[in-house]
């Protein structure tokens, strides 16, 4: 599927198809360091700390910790395009895996699991940490790294991608944030990022779905009305408040996506007898496969629409296949990784250490070397076809 997809003679499914590709091995290398990083902590510590307070300080401490350090990889390793896009896409997912990972522990403390409320309030503060992360973020780049430039061209591309990794990992974490509250107001059940919650019937599954459906048909409404808020003519603040707006929506619609049919998956097989970690495994295989399938297929639609109509705005809602299809792939990296060293027993934290070190040193020069430069090449094809679009269109017009 992959082959007909990469060279399809549209040059926008083309692009698409680098894109999910380049991002689906970017998430699986960042998947790697993090478990790893988290591995190698419990290995040192010679236990876990989930759920605990001193766990919830850890992992605040590695988000911050990362947050600081990312832009300044960028900066020092980011001297050409391709090493630009292949750190920043690995900075970037490697943050909101750890942001994930800090917000999604405090949703889950007693003082915001108690209640619906008390949870979206959760929610408000998210929010309010991550606006105060990207308004110093902002300042940094343009009062601080900017106005002492010497390279002013250089460092205005390490900002420019400074700003998609952080509009990546704040959607990401935002948007996650948002599904969860969904979730635990739709059925009275606080449950973390993955794994079916305890108590759950078939009219929570149901319910859950419904809201989900609609939940992903406001999302695509939301992301082609502020697509024309990020055009180049207007202001910074409306092109920021359009990509930003853009990643929570598409992150929601796709994690709520991701919920509904692992719930739905789960809670009919366990019905049936069949549970327990192979559920687990096969549950997020399946899911990977099929989405892949039906989400390329989706996005074949939307670009035919696009192509019909010639509307950026409904073309930009293809974000949300694409990012859906790296969500159900992470779901099968997390999974993997997790249940890789188990039947070790004492020496699974040094088993998985090794492996995921082992994986992330294999794949990524094969990433760097052939995926991500087709990658660019197609999207760069992308963008002289709109613009000549674009051009056709003016000239029509006058």
């Amino acid at each position: 599927m992959m082959l007909y997809l990469l060279n399809h003679k549209d040059v926008n499914v083309k692009r698409l198809s680098w894109s999910t590709l380049h991002s689906s091995v970017a998430i699986f290398i960042s998947m790697l360091l993090f478990m790893s990083t988290k591995s190698l902590w419990i290995l040192m510590a010679g236990h876990t700390l989930d759920g605990t307070p001193a766990g919830v300080a850890l992992s605040w401490t590695r988000y911050v910790v990362v947050w600081i350090l990312g832009p300044v990889i960028l900066l020092r390793r980011g001297v050409d395009d391709e090493s630009r896009e292949a750190w920043c896409s690995i900075v970037q997912w490697f943050t909101a895996f750890c942001g994930a990972d800090a917000f999604g522990e405090l949703m889950m403390t007693s003082v915001f699991s108690a209640s619906v409320g008390a949870q979206f309030g959760g929610f408000i503060l998210c929010c309010f940490i991550i606006w105060l992360q990207c308004f110093g973020a902002c300042w940094a780049r343009h009062f601080v790294a900017l106005a002492a430039s010497t390279d002013r061209e250089m460092k205005e591309k390490w900002a420019d991608s400074w700003q998609v990794a952080e509009t990546t990992y704040a959607g990401y974490i935002l948007g996650l944030t948002l599904s969860m509250w969904t979730r635990f107001a739709t059925s009275g059940i606080p449950t973390g990022a993955y794994g079916q919650p305890p108590g759950q019937t078939g009219a929570h599954s149901g319910l859950l779905a419904l809201w989900t459906g609609t939940a992903v048909l406001v999302g695509f409404i939301v992301i082609g009305l502020v697509h024309r808020l990020g055009a180049p003519e207007r202001s910074w603040t409306s092109r920021r408040f359009s990509q930003m707006t853009t990643s929570i929506m598409a992150m929601f619609c796709a994690w709520m996506s991701l919920y509904t049919l692992e719930w739905e998956f789960l809670y009919y097989t366990n019905a049936s007898g069949f549970g327990g970690q192979a559920a687990d495994i096969n549950a997020s295989i399946l899911l990977a496969i099929c989405s892949s399938v039906f989400m390329f297929a989706i996005m074949r639609i939307i670009d035919f629409i696009a192509d019909r109509t010639g509307s950026p705005s409904v073309r930009s809602t293809a974000i949300f296949c694409e990012l859906f299809i790296g969500l159900t792939w992470q779901r099968v990296f997390y999974m993997a990784i997790r249940l890789s060293g188990r039947q070790y027993k004492q020496a699974e934290r040094v088993i998985d250490v090794v492996c995921m070190w082992s994986l992330a040193a294999i794949c990524s020069p094969a990433w760097s070397f052939y995926i991500l430069p087709f990658f660019l090449k197609a999207k760069e094809e992308a963008d002289k076809k709109r613009q000549l679009q674009r051009r056709i269109l003016v000239a029509s017009c006058c």
